[in-house]
């Protein structure tokens, strides 16, 4: 009795996780902007597609698109990636790389677990998003705001 009330306690501590991860998801919203000072990413929403951003890392800057589960994995592709019929095996050459997510309220935390790409030079960076308002951010800066057009896929 006691490893079946163990087995339900550890089943019951998942599932509250779980839940309490996708409260905190990050929603689509066109004015929000999710930003990782070090090294330097933004990750938002288009209207045409999902969840594009860019990462710029040691003067070189890489245009992405980012998939996301309401888990805590998250797998960041080149924007060249196009669509195809549910094969994985034919995504791999477009990512770069993946991670481990923890939501919060008004930020997360992208632990890179696999850097297929060597963008990062061998380091496992621990990256911090803060969500912003996109306007009010980029209002003052001298951060030119482009509308990153993407190829038609």
């Amino acid at each position: 009795m006691k490893k079946i009330s163990l087995i339900l306690l550890i089943f019951l501590f998942c599932l509250c996780s779980c839940v309490y991860q996708a409260e905190n998801y990050p929603q689509k919203n066109l004015n929000e902007i999710w930003i990782c000072e070090e090294p330097y990413a933004e990750f938002g929403w288009t209207e045409k597609e999902n969840q594009v951003g860019k990462i710029i890392y040691k003067k070189k800057e890489y245009k992405v698109e980012y998939y996301t589960t309401y888990g805590a994995l998250m797998i960041v592709y080149t924007d060249d990636i196009v669509q195809f019929d549910n094969n994985l095996d034919e995504y791999d050459p477009y990512e770069l790389f993946r991670g481990r997510v923890n939501y919060e309220k008004d930020c997360f935390t992208l632990t890179v677990e696999e850097d297929k790409q060597n963008i990062f030079g061998g380091e496992k960076p621990v990256m911090k998003f803060v969500k912003h308002n996109k306007e009010k951010y980029f209002n003052g800066k001298n951060i030119e705001v482009k509308n990153v057009e993407h190829r038609n896929k």
